[in-house]
């Protein structure tokens, strides 16, 4: 490789740091239905895969238990929990539909059953039911056998039941067969309702009912539910939950305001983080954000913003560290952009070049997405990455793909010149400039000179309305141009380029002294 005056300028895409998103845990875990009744013991099911939006998809564990991590719920917010497990199916699919995240206090329960046995159920009940309704139907056609006065009863009992007039012996046998599908239908909802019960987390009552149920037994059934006192028990509760959720109403209030306080605090470390940064007392910086991470390690924003800091410093391990702990936690396309192309450039900076293109290409290609999404916002997202590619690609001296991603580079900025004029004639003149070190290194000198002049117009011009903004980066284009003049042999134009660059230095040098 040449030695060459380019610089790689990292380009990190600032995040803009919100400090109150932080992610939020559901932990839940998966059971078998009826386990505990049939066995006496809980069968806890492991590899069931648990996913919803916003959330990192897991699987359960050898003891049922998982958790789902969400990014940065707001509070009070409830989450749709889908769950699949070959074999079996899902049983309380509607507690899931609307699963409680915050303030939950013991694990979401997901019950899953046993696809044979849910058949096998499944055909018992509705067996049942129809027993339940061929005796009933027996019955009642006995009596219709029986004196005139039996008769008379059975065919009002029809007739009110299903409200309408009987008129003969046969039209009462007719209703008897009528009524004998209702009931079955009837029982056969039930049945499916009774699928979907768990026994496990039933009441006594209920399961001396089931008992009785599956013993054909409806009137023992019932009498076991009518053993307890529903209508006094539901008005307790209604009240006791009225009073439940005013107190709850409170301790929201108390936790939004406390975690509001949180945020403003943590804001306030932050941007102290960031004044002693400014004022290079970086030690400082890294002991006040320090304090940050302590509190709100899992803020994909404030870990970004970590690695951002550490990747200025060429501390590459600290920030490939935190970069990717970020990108273990749920993200938005946005972050996961920003984050790879930290891990690329940092791989890149380590001489870790495949690694490094792997997580530069995975970068691009969220951003890709993004501009689909909105364009002005992540257009100059995409450009910074697909420069950081062709920086890659220069040092790995793969010339034509570092040119191809230096032009894709300078067709956004020039795409954003009307639109952000103040941010993209800078941009495009530094890519004009890496440009020029491409076309120079394979030769074409003259390609080479066009850009590199390109490039240092752009920064005069940008002289005219910001005097003295971009005088590293015309010096450095200067820079170029006389290395290029030293290699064609013109070395009196070489000079001048070489001069103004030196002096430019120079200034520079003593601005910061």
């Amino acid at each position: 490789m040449k030695n060459s005056p380019v610089r790689i300028f990292l380009l990190l895409l600032v995040p803009l740091l919100s400090m109150a998103q932080q992610d939020v845990r559901l932990p839940g875990r998966v059971v078998e239905q009826n386990s505990r009744y049939r066995t006496g013991q809980v069968n806890y099911l492991e590899g069931a895969f648990i996913y919803a939006k916003s959330a990192t998809p897991t699987r359960s564990d050898a003891n049922g238990s998982f958790t789902l991590v969400f990014a940065g719920k707001p509070a009070g917010n409830a989450a749709n929990v889908s769950v699949k497990k070959t074999g079996y199916k899902l049983v309380n699919e509607k507690e899931l539909e609307n699963a409680a995240i915050l303030g939950r206090l013991s694990p979401l329960k997901v019950v899953l059953c046993n696809e044979e046995r849910l058949r096998e159920n499944q055909l018992a009940y509705y067996q049942i039911a129809g027993d339940i309704a061929a005796k009933e139907k027996a019955r009642r056609l006995a009596i219709l056998e029986k004196d005139a006065q039996a008769k008379a009863t059975v065919i009002a009992g029809l007739e009110k039941e299903l409200n309408r007039k009987i008129l003969s012996e046969q039209e009462a046998v007719s209703a008897l067969e009528e009524l004998q599908l209702i009931q079955q239908l009837q029982g056969e909802n039930a049945a499916d309702r009774l699928l979907l019960i768990n026994l496990d987390d039933a009441s006594g009552a209920f399961r001396r009912a089931y008992e009785a149920f599956m013993a054909k037994d409806l009137a023992g059934a019932i009498a076991a539910l009518d053993s307890i006192d529903s209508k006094t028990r539901l008005e307790h509760l209604d009240a006791a939950l009225a009073e439940d959720r005013q107190a709850l109403e409170i301790l929201n209030d108390a936790i939004a305001n406390k975690e509001e306080q949180k945020r403003q605090e943590l804001e306030q470390v932050v941007f102290k983080a960031r004044l002693y940064g400014m004022q290079s007392d970086f030690a400082a910086a890294e002991k006040t954000y320090a304090l940050a991470y302590r509190h709100d390690s899992t803020n994909v924003e404030l870990l970004w913003e970590l690695a951002e800091f550490n990747a200025n410093l060429n501390r590459f391990p600290s920030a490939i560290f935190f970069a990717k702990k970020a990108l273990s936690y749920p993200g938005s396309d946005r972050q996961q952009a920003g984050l790879w192309n930290i891990v690329g450039v940092m791989l890149q900076k380590q001489q870790n070049f495949a690694e490094g293109e792997t997580a530069l290409l995975k970068a691009l290609d969220i951003a890709k997405r993004l501009v689909l999404e909105d364009s002005l916002t992540y257009l100059p997202q995409a450009a910074k990455i697909s420069e950081n590619l062709g920086h890659h690609n220069y040092y790995t001296r793969q010339l034509q793909k570092a040119g191809k991603y230096y032009e894709q580079a300078l067709n956004i900025w020039q795409r954003l010149l009307p639109l952000e004029p103040e941010v993209a004639y800078p941009q495009a003149a530094s890519t004009l400039n890496h440009l020029g070190l491409v076309y120079r290194d394979m030769g074409q000198a003259p390609q080479a000179d066009t850009l590199f002049r390109q490039s240092l117009h752009i920064f005069r011009e940008l002289d005219k309305t910001s005097p003295g903004a971009h005088e590293d980066g015309k010096a450095l284009t200067l820079q170029n141009l006389g290395a290029l003049y030293i290699e064609s042999n013109n070395r009196k134009a070489a000079q001048e380029w070489l001069q103004e660059a030196l002096a430019i230095r120079r200034s520079l040098a003593e601005k910061n002294a």
